[in-house]
């Protein structure tokens, strides 16, 4: 009984500490991706570079990829219908800008997640709103 109980403390006084340091490292993750260089946000490849020498994961990397575009990428109201095909220079609009439509956030993931060796892709379609399809076009994006 008294190793069960011990064991239970053990157990206990582990979790605690574990979801500390998992806060912890939230705390510090923020920070690393809000403190990117400006200079390095304006192309793919150098936000990719950012990130993978900041992490080491892929989990991490995804984490601090999302994290980074939703802080700095805006909805782009003025030009929710507008849809544009062309991918390079969607990307470099949308960082230059900081604002998009769900393509072009699907887009940027994606093509920044890719560069980071993880596998992306981006999937355009329709949404459901109460049950019926809404015939506005949608994208996100998908891994592997």
């Amino acid at each position: 009984m008294r190793k069960i109980a011990f064991t239970l403390i053990i157990f206990i006084g582990l979790s605690g500490i574990l979801n500390a340091q998992q806060r912890n490292n939230k705390l510090t993750f923020d920070k690393v991706i809000i403190n990117i260089p400006d200079s390095l946000t304006l192309c793919p490849q150098d936000i990719a570079n950012y990130i993978h020498s900041k992490h080491s994961t892929q989990d991490s990397k995804i984490q601090a990829l999302y994290f980074w575009i939703a802080k700095n990428i805006h909805y782009d109201i003025e030009n929710m219908y507008s849809f544009d095909y062309d991918t390079i220079g969607i990307i470099s609009k949308t960082l230059k800008t900081r604002k998009g439509i769900c393509y072009n956030y699907a887009l940027l993931f994606s093509d920044i997640s890719n560069r980071l060796g993880i596998k992306s892709f981006v999937i355009t379609g329709y949404t459901k709103i109460d049950n019926e399809i809404n015939y506005t076009p949608h994208s996100w994006c998908a891994g592997l």
